[in-house]
């Protein structure tokens, strides 16, 4: 899923985390961007979880969520 399709589903995340990461030293070669975007959401059960989505060049690689105390 895209960037633009995470914000269409999902909406605009409470934080984001953007790095930069140098892949060469070639000159005209970019880094590669890495986001992490987090949402607070409602669990289907009760209860609320963190959930951090991480972004390479724009694509999600990884979701981790994190239930919250209750």
């Amino acid at each position: 899923m895209s960037r633009i399709e995470l914000l269409d589903r999902a909406g605009e995340p409470i934080s984001k985390d953007v790095e930069v990461h140098a892949v060469s030293i070639e000159p005209g070669q970019a880094g590669q961007r890495v986001e992490t975007w987090s949402y607070i959401l409602p669990g289907s059960i009760g209860g609320n979880y963190l959930v951090s989505i991480t972004l390479v060049q724009g694509k999600i690689t990884v979701i981790e969520r994190q239930q919250q105390k209750r």
